[in-house]
């Protein structure tokens, strides 16, 4: 086995915007992530689609998930005291 990580992560986040408090229809505002127009907003109150929000959380996620398969696939080399 090598140290290099191993596994296939796949993240996939929907968040449901129902409610009313994500939409301003008053004005556009540049989403906090690509800077595009927007009438959405976040939970926060801050411009944001929701698409942006939902790729934003799934690269942390998926991000932490490849550390702990990377913890768990570099290898321990298990060194023995040999006595003379």
């Amino acid at each position: 086995m090598t140290g290099s990580p191993s596994g296939a992560v796949t993240i996939r986040v929907c968040l449901t915007w129902q409610d009313r408090g994500h939409w301003d229809a008053r004005a556009q505002r540049p989403c906090r992530i690509c800077r595009q127009p927007t009438n959405l907003r976040d939970t926060a109150g801050a411009a944001a689609h929701k698409r942006c929000i939902e790729d934003a959380i799934e690269a942390k996620v998926a991000e932490f998930a490849r550390r702990l398969i990377a913890a768990e696939t570099t290898p321990i080399h298990a060194t023995r005291e040999v006595s003379s």
